[in-house]
């Protein structure tokens, strides 16, 4: 932007102050308020002036109509996605429910925005004029390939500004396809257990591995393969990779996208696993280690899957188990070790179901300072239940049930109080 003058700022609007994001410009002439700064390392720092408003208020123009909105999911099938946002793209699954709540406020009167709505809404004036707009969405079977139209549209005296949700069912081969397993922090430490994630005969050079070994799993879980060409995947900040003729996903197979092989030799996978280098920039993924959302759209633009996570693991990769539609966990916290690129985290190929032994029980016991300690290795898709009697022949009785344990290793404290004790530990 530039002032009357014809000195050029740029406008920097920080994410947090929500009344501002996402409303449009108020024309082309504009009175700013806000916070001067200037960013330019160089001299003799002539230039690099910013202005950032605080409120939407900084920003006067024509006095449009406001629209503020929440978008939040009730009932997930599949779960990873932010339950509640700003975005305007979502995706629904069949049997999935969300809602949307806008708020919209007329600063030009004293009096309501005319609002038109688009879709199902129920839209209520309070006595200070403003208008609260909230709509369900609760898809089923028959929306699969569906775009829901939803738009809000609020007028004044002065103009009009409205929004339009793209809100996408995807079709049921497109349901299939789910992404099950990120890497967002290689390692460049050889001794490291998750290092050399993706197989490479030559690893990327130490100073890259971080930027190129980074992958995304892609699988597909249906009977029919997927053809992937104008689809994308991007992250918070921007697109970074694009899908091209050529690029498929078999069925009940996956595609891996890598950060990219500019130091190392290509990824060696599985049968069926296709693996593709990021196409948008020499950055690769450009995952965030302390937290990030991916997202993957079809041809179309419209969001197919999208995952939200926060400061991720040191010891390898976060993948959905148990199944497809489960939460992200800690992949060396399921399988013992950190990656499984391309499979199960069990090391089965996608043409199979995902499964996971449960170990043999051996029970370790030790006695101190009065207690007896019990501890054995643990599956975390089971639950443990301990029982216990004075004879070996029993009978025995539960000491405590529905145990589970996420890091390997399971334990149970009792008083030692007799001089023989005995104990069952059952899985389930």
């Amino acid at each position: 932007m530039a002032n009357t003058d014809g000195l050029t700022l740029t406008m920097r609007i920080d994410s947090r102050i929500k009344s501002i994001i996402g409303q449009p410009f108020p024309g082309d002439a504009v009175n700013v308020t806000g916070v001067l700064s200037q960013y330019m390392r160089d001299r003799p720092r002539e230039g690099g002036y910013q202005l950032m408003p605080t409120r939407i208020e900084d920003i006067s123009g024509p006095k449009l109509p406001t629209i503020e909105f929440t978008f939040k999911y009730e009932t997930l099938i599949r779960t990873g996605r932010p339950r509640e946002g700003s975005n305007i793209d979502h995706f629904l699954l069949p049997g999935e429910t969300a809602m949307i709540e806008a708020i919209i406020r007329n600063p030009a009167e004293k009096k309501a925005a005319k609002v038109t709505a688009t879709g199902d809404w129920s839209v209520t004036v309070n006595d200070d004029n403003v208008t609260a707009a909230t709509l369900a969405l609760a898809p089923n079977d028959a929306n699969a390939g569906e775009l829901i139209d939803i738009a809000l549209e609020a007028e004044n005296s002065e103009g009009s500004q409205s929004f339009e949700w793209q809100i996408y069912v995807p079709s049921a081969a497109e349901q299939q396809i789910v992404i099950t397993e990120f890497l967002a922090n290689p390692t460049g430490k050889e001794s490291d257990p998750h290092y050399n994630p993706l197989r490479r005969e030559t690893p990327s050079s130490s100073s890259k591995i971080y930027v190129e070994d980074e992958y995304i799993e892609i699988a597909n879980l249906g009977q029919a393969d997927v053809d992937l060409e104008g689809w994308s995947l991007s992250d918070t900040v921007a697109l970074r990779s694009n899908f091209y003729e050529g690029d498929i996903v078999a069925k009940r197979g996956a595609v891996i996208v890598y950060g990219g092989r500019l130091s190392g030799s290509e990824p060696v996978l599985g049968e069926g696993v296709q693996a593709l280098p990021a196409t948008e920039s020499t950055s690769g993924l450009g995952l965030n280690d302390s937290g990030d959302t991916i997202t993957l759209r079809n041809a179309d633009g419209y969001v197919i899957d999208r995952i939200k996570f926060g400061k991720t693991p040191g010891n390898g990769s976060l993948t959905r188990h148990p199944g497809p539609s489960a939460p992200f966990m800690a992949h060396g916290n399921i399988a013992g070790k950190g990656f499984s690129p391309g499979t199960w985290p069990s090391g089965a190929p996608f043409t199979e179901e995902p499964f996971l032994p449960v170990p043999d029980i051996v029970i370790f016991a030790e006695v101190s300072g009065g207690e007896l300690s019990l501890s054995w290795e643990t599956a975390p898709t089971a639950t443990y239940t301990v029982l216990g009697s004075q004879a070996v022949n029993g009978p025995y009785k539960p000491l405590t049930e529905g145990l589970t344990f996420d890091g390997g290793s399971g334990s149970f404290s009792t008083p030692a109080k007799s001089a023989a004790h005995f104990f069952i530990i059952k899985a389930e």
